[in-house]
């Protein structure tokens, strides 16, 4: 399977699947302070609200709170893609394989330059691996995840980065994934343009 966004311009994406499947996208676009449960995507269903609070601001999604929002898209092994704008002190990504709060993997970066993806298990977080990509405050870059059985490799703005092997065997047929906002003080991340494709 291999896709491609066509960027007109900036902030304006259009989606084209080339030999695969949307199975979801969303541009943000809506009004500002709308939270996201009550946001309607371009496509792949209502965002389900599991934790916290994510909102639109100027066209983007602006974390408030350690957040986790999924939609059920019909199966695990998948490609999930976002556009992220690194901040301070806070962390932003997708959520994936997620079965409930207390169980479910998410990646995202991290102000310090690094992406890291990360396992919840029975409500303990753990560090499964982890990449100096030496991005920057105010960058904004594109962190591509993606999932195949026991497989994970994930990449930022095209350039391949890691990837893992996990044995978590009771998750890896959740097909519910998401977006994931991890907080340590208030800060100005944002996502974007997120895609999940088959």
């Amino acid at each position: 399977m291999s896709y491609q966004i066509i960027r007109p311009k900036e902030h304006i994406y259009t989606p084209v699947v080339l030999g695969g499947r949307i199975l979801a996208f969303d541009s943000f676009t809506g009004a500002d302070d709308t939270l996201l449960e009550n946001h309607t995507p371009e496509k792949g269903g209502a965002w389900k609200n599991e934790m916290g609070s994510l909102r639109i601001l100027s066209n983007k999604v602006k974390s408030t709170s350690n957040a986790v929002y999924t939609q059920n898209l019909g199966r695990a092994d998948l490609t999930l893609e976002i556009d992220y704008t690194v901040d301070t002190d806070g962390a932003m990504g997708v959520a994936f394989r997620f079965v409930d709060i207390n169980n479910y993997f998410y990646a995202y970066a991290y102000s310090n330059g690094f992406i890291y993806i990360q396992n919840v298990t029975t409500g303990a977080d753990t560090n499964m691996v982890n990449a100096n990509v030496g991005h920057s405050v105010g960058d904004y870059l594109r962190l591509k995840v993606v999932l195949a059985g026991n497989n994970f490799t994930f990449s930022v703005s095209g350039d391949h980065t890691g990837s893992i092997n996990t044995s978590s065997a009771s998750r890896n047929t959740a097909a519910i994934h998401g977006l994931k906002s991890y907080n340590f003080t208030p800060f100005d991340g944002r996502l974007d343009n997120y895609i999940a494709t088959r």
